[in-house]
């Protein structure tokens, strides 16, 4: 069965969605917040103030521990999403993440590999002709961000996957066509971004950002029957933006090697991951695994 139509498998009452769909929001919104919550109550309650900027949290938590507790509600979701599918939905919890046997690690990291050299490679541009780009190599704080970050991002960015184009795009595929599962989800997806620092800076027009990737997220989980390649991209675009380049209004303010001090602005290396990274990696996604049927797939 295609990973899209996985929803119709187990338990396919309604009531057992809404109980998921509960858990998640319980989990992330509420249980995952508690610890940072208790810390702030037991160091400094104005830390819970309304309106505390990132600033402000940042002075109270330091840089390392404020990321740790604005990523630990995505790892406990993560498995939270799993063990519902498996209890509530009475189907195997693989079957939210792949429609394979067995989640393809080879896909994963081929995506996570091919990107981070993309990456890397206009990153290394940009060096070179932005002199705003400052080095900031703190070895006692960029040492524990790399433990973090290596356990967490990879966590954070599979509970977004699992929630959004895993469990979503199977509910939403399960009576519809596979287009409706794309286009809703990249809406999802973008909405989900709305309180991110960087729109309240860029303004809401920067969404379309989140929503043209979460369109291409989503064809590649169309079209590759599985959330292994979507994972690896999304892993690897934040693994980027929290140990190699920072700046102090995107939603990672880490103390990553390079600090990038310019005004704020929906750059060129932005517009060039809609418009030549991402149909790219479409290209060479669907040479390498063959894809085929877009037609069927898309509208069957």
């Amino acid at each position: 069965m295609r990973f899209v139509h996985l929803g119709k498998s187990g338990d396919t009452r309604v009531s057992g969605y809404l109980l998921t769909l509960f858990f998640i929001i319980l989990v992330f919104a509420i249980i995952g917040q508690l610890p940072m919550t208790i810390d702030a109550i037991l160091t400094n309650k104005e830390a819970l103030r309304e309106g505390a900027s990132p600033y402000d949290l940042i002075q109270v938590f330091g840089r390392n521990k404020l990321f740790f507790y604005l990523l630990l509600p995505f790892a406990l979701t993560f498995f939270t999403v799993l063990i519902a599918v498996r209890y509530i939905q009475k189907r195997s919890w693989r079957s939210v993440l792949t429609s394979r046997d067995r989640v393809d690690w080879k896909r994963y990291f081929f995506a996570v590999g091919l990107l981070g050299l993309i990456l890397l490679c206009f990153f290394g541009l940009n060096l070179y002709v932005n002199p705003m780009l400052q080095w900031n190599f703190q070895p006692s704080q960029f040492f524990p961000l790399i433990l973090l970050a290596m356990v967490l991002v990879p966590l954070q960015t599979a509970a977004e996957e699992v929630v959004i184009r895993g469990f979503l795009f199977q509910v939403i595929g399960a009576s519809s066509k596979g287009w409706v599962a794309v286009l809703v989800t990249a809406c999802v997806f973008g909405g989900m971004h709305a309180a991110n620092p960087e729109v309240q800076t860029l303004g809401p027009w920067v969404l379309v950002y989140y929503v043209v990737t979460g369109l291409f997220l989503g064809v590649c989980v169309l079209m590759d029957d599985g959330l292994e390649l979507a994972m690896g991209y999304h892993m690897m675009n934040n693994l980027f933006a929290t140990i190699v380049v920072t700046n102090d209004w995107q939603a990672f303010r880490t103390d990553a090697l390079f600090m990038d001090t310019s005004p704020p602005v929906f750059g060129w290396d932005s517009l060039l991951s809609l418009v030549l990274i991402q149909p790219l990696l479409l290209f060479i996604f669907s040479k390498r695994y063959k894809w085929a049927d877009w037609r069927s797939r898309l509208f069957g």
